[in-house]
């Protein structure tokens, strides 16, 4: 019980020396605010994007997916694309803590299994949402993105080498 206590009083006390830092202080907690923002962004296009300039407008213009003829029609019903889609969209809101940042291994189950027609089917139901590339959410006032344009901007280097495994016939 001792030992609690101690380590109780030992935490109060360096919040109160944080309290006083921060508030005595006001401009150097701007300053790491700021640089960790900045921090963030440089990583997320890292990930994916180009340019800084590229991690705020869509230049690639979107991708283009069409039905190859010469493979098996989408076994899909437009619902299901639907369905799938929706389930991709809130993958990329919240992972599985329900925390922002994207459930991965949501991503991986919903195109776990899809052929590439069914893939496109998934893709025209997804359409193009607004993407914030800091928060990396749908924001009103960003670009829109298509599906793959949204898996390519929020799964790392390896989370997309893996995505392929699980979808070799369309990456």
């Amino acid at each position: 019980m001792a030992k609690a206590a101690a380590k109780k009083s030992k935490v109060e006390e360096t919040a109160t020396r944080a309290v006083t830092v921060v508030k005595s202080n006001p401009n150097t907690l701007l300053i790491v605010l700021a640089v960790a923002a900045g921090g963030y962004v440089l990583y997320k296009v890292n990930q994916g994007v180009n340019t800084v300039g590229d991690a705020f407008t869509n230049s690639s213009g979107g991708s283009t997916l069409k039905e190859d003829l010469k493979l098996p029609p989408s076994s899909l019903s437009v619902l299901q694309a639907q369905l799938k889609a929706n389930k991709l969209y809130d993958a990329f809101q919240a992972n599985s803590w329900g925390l922002p940042g994207t459930d991965t291994e949501a991503v991986y189950n919903e195109l776990r299994g899809l052929s590439h027609n069914d893939y496109v089917k998934v893709f025209e139901a997804f359409g193009k949402k607004s993407y914030n590339p800091i928060t990396g959410e749908g924001s009103i006032g960003f670009s829109k993105l298509d599906l793959t344009e949204w898996l390519t901007a929020e799964l790392s280097n390896s989370e997309f080498a893996k995505l392929r495994q699980i979808l070799p016939n369309v990456f």
